[in-house]
């Protein structure tokens, strides 16, 4: 198991590595739009999107991606487990959602204290 668990590991490390790289070309990409919340929405969307992790329903201790976890569901016609990870979602974007009222908030403070 030791060793599965290693190649996991690998495994998810990759993974990030190659989100980092695809999410500085998505920032470029939504550079050039006018309004920061809008920029900040649309990288947050993103990391959920590719980043947030389900319990996988082969090995309950690993977790897999969210979205690969729902496509599988739906070849298989699987809709418990898509309705799973559609939660898994809704709770992820929340937790997005929050944290963008955060960061605008904050954006706007530090605007109206300088």
């Amino acid at each position: 198991m030791d060793m599965l668990l290693t190649e996991y590991n690998i495994a998810w490390a990759v993974y990030l590595l190659g989100f980092l790289v695809v999410y500085r070309f998505w920032a470029v990409i939504v550079w050039w739009l006018p309004l920061r919340i809008l920029r900040q929405f649309l990288k947050g969307l993103f990391a959920v999107v590719l980043l947030t992790p389900v319990a996988s329903e082969r090995a309950a201790e690993w977790l897999v991606p969210a979205w690969l976890n729902f496509f599988y569901a739906v070849v298989l016609e699987q809709p418990d487990v898509m309705g799973r990870t559609l939660f898994v979602y809704a709770l992820a974007a929340i937790v997005m959602v929050l944290v963008l009222a955060l960061d605008s908030g904050w954006a706007r403070y530090r605007r109206r204290k300088s």
